[in-house]
């Protein structure tokens, strides 16, 4: 008998060096079923202790020890309530509490902008080639969002704000729309283009593209009939008429200033109730 209990300690010991392993006291160990479980979860156990669903069983197991002695004063202190506590080894990472993770997110993330997206595509060699030859304002960017590449102008407070933007781009840009934007994607360190963007933009094409605010107030399609009503009307002595593509456009004055051109649209509405904002060219206003 001494001998099976030498051996029994003499396979603790090994058992032990193991850094994943400790000793423990063992109060009960009984078949894994519901039952047994929901007997156990009413019983009430000293803080040391945790119920461990083992393979084939249900344990409760109080203390993790380095060493044997540790885990013989705590036998000593449970063995009068407890007479079936015994001495044994476990997984120490069983007495580990488990924590949460938490992400660690910037808090300007959750702030979103109003934005006009001009450009979307699926995020493929194609779509990279396309980018470098696109010319586009100073306050778009670029962007992934999600599976997606995108350009997205300006970062608004109010989607009224991002509506003016979208009627100074649409004449250069087809199917816009507005959108909300993460503010963090238009910050200085982001609108900063980096190397491999001021590369695509040594491949761009060197085209004049100096533009204006302006204010539209009169368009149609290029027609005789539309021409000649044009000739009819009396416009204001700062208004030119552009021809964009086969459109006739009626454009009123060339600001660099966004409150000087919403100043003169507020203006120019009453007498023509179709006025909008509008980007232009600044050449076409040149003698």
């Amino acid at each position: 008998m001494k001998i099976i209990w030498i051996l029994l300690l003499l396979g603790i010991t090994l058992l032990a060096k193991n850094e994943k392993t400790c000793y423990t006291v063992q109060l009960l160990s009984v078949k894994k079923n519901s039952e047994n479980s929901k007997t156990l979860a009413k019983k009430s156990f000293p803080s040391s202790c945790k119920v461990m669903h083992l393979k084939h069983s249900i344990a409760v197991r109080c203390g993790c020890f380095s060493k044997m002695d540790s885990a013989e004063d705590e036998l000593y202190k449970l063995e009068d309530i407890f007479t079936d506590a015994s001495i044994t080894t476990t997984y120490a990472k069983r007495f580990k509490t488990k924590q949460k993770r938490v992400k660690n997110k910037k808090q300007n993330s959750k702030e979103s902008c109003h934005s006009v997206q001009i450009f979307k595509k699926k995020n493929t060699q194609e779509t990279r080639d396309i980018l470098t030859t696109m010319n586009f304002p100073n306050n778009c960017q670029e962007m992934t969002i999600g599976k997606s590449l995108a350009v997205r102008c300006g970062c608004y407070k109010t989607r009224k704000e991002a509506r003016v933007e979208s009627y100074i781009l649409e004449d250069d840009f087809k199917n816009l729309s507005l959108t909300t934007t993460y503010k963090y994607k238009f910050d200085k360190s982001t609108l900063n283009r980096n190397s491999k963007q001021k590369q695509r933009e040594k491949k761009r094409k060197k085209v004049s593209t100096k533009t204006c605010y302006s204010v539209e107030i009169f368009r149609a399609k290029n027609t005789q009939e539309n021409m000649g009503k044009l000739l009819m009307q009396e416009f204001p002595s700062s208004c030119i008429n552009i021809e964009i593509k086969d459109k006739l456009s009626i454009r009123c004055g060339c600001y660099n200033n966004k409150k000087d051109v919403i100043a003169r649209y507020h203006k120019l509405k009453k007498a023509f109730k179709n006025s909008r904002i509008s980007n232009t060219y600044v050449n076409r206003f040149k003698l």
